[in-house]
């Protein structure tokens, strides 16, 4: 709770990239304080970072970055390593199969690695799986949500390809691609792993054992205010 006298407007572009920079550009002109954005995308978002900035509005951008500097602070979580800790979950949940002499195959459903938390993801985990040439690496880039995953996998399973291991670069997804393998029959032979361990969802979906695990995922939404507030009030605060 804050004492601060504080006015939040929420606009939602529902994953477009067109009517976020709409909404950004109008909240410019209304003349507010400070803007917090979660990029759509990391290229076309940039100049939108950059107006602000030239308007003297502080931006916090959550979750996801641009590629432009010109924000005032970001706050999130460690894509690339909870990329690289999945990674290394997968080698492990394949060491049986490569002491028998079999090369599993770990398969990686992305999004399309416009935005920084799917390619953070990505770059964590292929690079462990650089580290292990024992295992056949594979990744398909996706419109990263359930019923994409779904359809790789299904289309994966059904043209006879081996699977041991998807990762989805979110539980939702990954329990999309569990959903295609139990309608096939093979649920009980790969291991399915996602990120963000909700209670309602990747925990639950780990305890029914649908996922093999799911990476904590701290989003800091809860510390998105009083950052801001620090900024506002001209405190110390740490950039990232």
């Amino acid at each position: 709770l804050y004492d601060t006298d504080v006015k939040v407007s929420i606009a939602n572009a529902d994953n477009n990239t067109a009517v976020q920079r709409r909404q950004i550009d109008s909240l410019i002109q209304s003349g507010v304080d400070l803007l917090v954005i979660s990029p759509n995308e990391y290229e076309p978002l940039s100049p939108s970072v950059e107006k602000a900035k030239k308007m003297g509005i502080p931006v916090i951008l959550f979750e996801r970055k641009t590629s432009s500097n010109a924000y005032t602070a970001y706050i999130g979580g460690d894509n690339t390593e909870a990329g690289r800790a999945m990674g290394s979950y997968a080698a492990r949940l394949c060491r049986d199969s490569v002491r028998v002499g079999r090369r599993p195959v770990v398969l990686e459903i992305t999004g399309r690695l416009v935005m920084s938390p799917d390619r953070e993801r990505y770059e964590g985990f292929s690079s462990v799986m650089k580290t292990h040439p024992e295992l056949d690496f594979r990744h398909v880039e996706t419109q990263w949500s359930f019923e994409d995953s779904y359809a790789v996998t299904k289309k994966w399973l059904q043209e006879g390809k081996p699977l041991d291991v998807v990762f989805c670069q979110s539980d939702l997804a990954s329990l999309g691609a569990y959903k295609a393998a139990k309608e096939l029959g093979r649920e009980k032979d790969i291991h399915f792993l996602g990120i963000d361990a909700l209670p309602n969802e990747g925990i639950e979906a780990v305890r029914q054992g649908k996922l093999a695990a799911s990476y904590i995922y701290p989003t800091h939404g809860e510390e998105i205010i009083a950052l801001a507030l620090r900024i506002l009030e001209h405190k110390p605060y740490k950039r990232t």
